[in-house]
């Protein structure tokens, strides 16, 4: 019996350091699972729910229930969100609510660089009562448990440039373990053993119907081994999506998505262990999220106003360039000159004509450079 009550109490220390980053294998369709300050991808609001049953087969297998909600605020560079992680492993639950701020830096046309960080709560709760002892009542596993709630912090950086993305993040800023002599946990600053993600990707059209988004996932944690996500993910004509990806815990995830009305998509991935864990004594691993605000995100890619900016340059450089005189023009009134013949009503609608053609073409440069609406 105390053997079993010392596997518990390192079953809870190991709780508390290893989960500092909820397994969401879906975190392609939503970057701010693994990287807060990926809202700036957004223009507005964005949401996601996920819903993850690990190693079906086993009882009590760890459970997954995640909500994340963004909002572009004013001024035009600020996102705000909320975000709640809840697991559930053996007799173990832990709930991360967090409130998210992000600032972007936009770049000249269409890129950004963007910081977050995210202050949360850490909410522990341990349950006993629902082991299966030898014998009913049992005192050292009848009582429903102790219960902590802990602080901490994620932070976040990410970079979008003409179709390249790149972010560094870590889930947890202070480390979390259980003291078994004191029966407490503890919370302190320890840069050796954070987590740190680095996420890479990039688009690429095959042809006119199917894209290819390739993306690589590097974690690495101060006592761990380093796990790395391959992913590749193609995308029908922007509606149906399938993938493919393998994690280094010899994982190997199957994906689907669907895009419903452009605002929301549908997902489900299916994750298989290529182990023993997977052969023999689990079904498999189910997620299914649910997004939505898919069409607003290729917005804020494109720096639209200092697009029109520069189309309005320009034409105000050619005007100038041609000066009434330049290639067969003549001064204003002559017979030649019907570009700048008349009054100056007629001048001012030549000129408003200008204006409205070159906030046109720089619409139309920024619908070009839209990337891959995630």
């Amino acid at each position: 019996m105390k053997r079993l009550l010392t596997i518990f109490v390192l079953f809870l220390s190991l709780g508390l350091n290893a989960q500092r980053s909820p397994d969401v294998i879906n975190y392609i369709h939503h970057l701010p699972f693994i990287n807060g300050a990926a809202v700036a991808l957004n223009s507005s609001l964005n949401a996601a729910i996920v819903g993850r049953t690990q190693w079906v087969g086993f009882n009590r297998a760890p459970l997954l229930q995640t909500l994340d909600v963004n909002l572009h605020i004013s001024p035009n560079y600020n996102y705000l969100g909320f975000n709640v992680y809840n697991t559930q492993q053996g007799v173990y639950r832990n709930t991360r609510i967090g409130v998210n701020y992000t600032f972007r830096a936009p770049f000249e046309l269409d890129g950004f660089l963007a910081f977050s960080i995210t202050p949360e709560a850490n909410i522990w709760t341990e349950d006993q009562s629902i082991i299966e002892t030898d014998f009913l009542d049992d005192p050292l596993y009848s009582y429903t448990g102790q219960n902590y709630v802990l602080p901490n912090a994620r932070f976040g950086t990410f970079l979008y440039y003409k179709k390249f993305y790149f972010g560094l993040s870590t889930p947890a800023l202070l480390d979390q373990s259980f003291d078994a002599r004191e029966g407490r946990p503890s919370v302190r600053f320890n840069p050796n053993g954070m987590q740190w993600n680095a996420y890479t990707a990039t688009n690429l059209s095959l042809n006119r119907s199917i894209e290819y988004h390739p993306s690589l996932l590097l974690r690495v944690a101060g006592g761990s081994p380093m796990q790395l996500h391959v992913n590749n993910y193609f995308q029908y004509l922007r509606k149906i999506g399938f993938g493919v990806s393998y994690h280094s815990l010899q994982n190997l995830n199957f994906h689907f998505d669907y895009h419903w009305e452009q605002m929301l998509k549908f997902g489900y991935s299916f994750t298989h262990n290529l182990g023993a864990l997977g052969g023999q004594y689990s079904a498999g691993s189910h997620e299914l999220i649910f997004v939505y605000g898919i069409k607003n995100m290729a917005r804020s890619k494109i720096n639209l106003e200092r697009l029109i900016i520069k189309e309005k340059r320009k034409v105000i450089g050619r005007k100038k360039l041609l000066g009434g005189r330049d290639k067969g023009v003549r001064k204003r009134g002559s017979k030649l000159s019907p570009n700048f013949a008349g009054s100056k009503s007629s001048r001012r609608k030549q000129e408003k004509a200008a204006k409205k053609q070159a906030k046109k073409e720089a619409k139309s440069k920024a619908k070009e450079r839209q990337p891959y609406q995630q």
